[in-house]
């Protein structure tokens, strides 16, 4: 599928389209995946010579092999096993890591977050902060300085400043983005 064939079908399809839209993503997604999946399984019942090869190139395809990966680990030895799951786990630290690198600049942002929660009037910054909240484990020490998910929002936009305020200047998040 090319590049204008999938612009194609997107502009055919309207965003009420729920059924067409889902069989379009997994279109892609099918294609996006394939050949990770052929490299990966190459990896577990190709000869010997090619496991490095197609090791290597499963390390590099990230995300488009994670999925493949998961799938094949009951179908493999232990050993091979534990070596998938050491990169799939590898890759989430990263993915965390991207994550957290683009919440950082929004734990700032006063505008409205424009989410549709029932949970009431967001700023950006306050969204950014509970998504960070869940992607890291604040350290037993520091847990009591900072609110649930449900008691921060209950919060006034002043207070929820302040912690999140604390959280930037929390060893927790030092130890994320420690300073130069």
């Amino acid at each position: 599928m090319t590049e204008d064939d999938i612009l194609s079908r997107l502009y055919e399809l309207s965003e009420s389209d729920v059924e067409g839209l889902g069989k379009l993503a997994h279109e892609i997604g099918l294609q996006c995946r394939e050949p990770a999946s052929t490299v990966l399984t190459e990896w577990i019942s190709g000869p010997p010579q090619r496991q490095t090869p197609c090791a290597f190139i499963c390390s590099h395809l990230k995300e488009l092999a994670l999925a493949e990966m998961l799938r094949q680990t009951d179908s493999v030895a232990p050993a091979l096993r534990i070596h998938l799951m050491e990169m799939v786990v590898t890759q989430q630290f990263v993915f965390r890591e991207l994550m957290l690198t683009a919440l950082e600049p929004l734990l700032q942002d006063l505008t409205p977050a424009g989410t549709s929660d029932s949970i009431g009037d967001l700023r950006t910054c306050d969204a950014a902060y509970l998504l960070a909240r869940k992607l890291v484990r604040v350290r037993d020490v520091e847990a009591k300085k900072f609110s649930a998910e449900n008691q921060f929002t209950a919060l006034e936009p002043d207070q929820r400043d302040i912690e999140i305020d604390k959280w930037l200047l929390s060893e927790t998040w030092k130890e994320i983005f420690p300073e130069p």
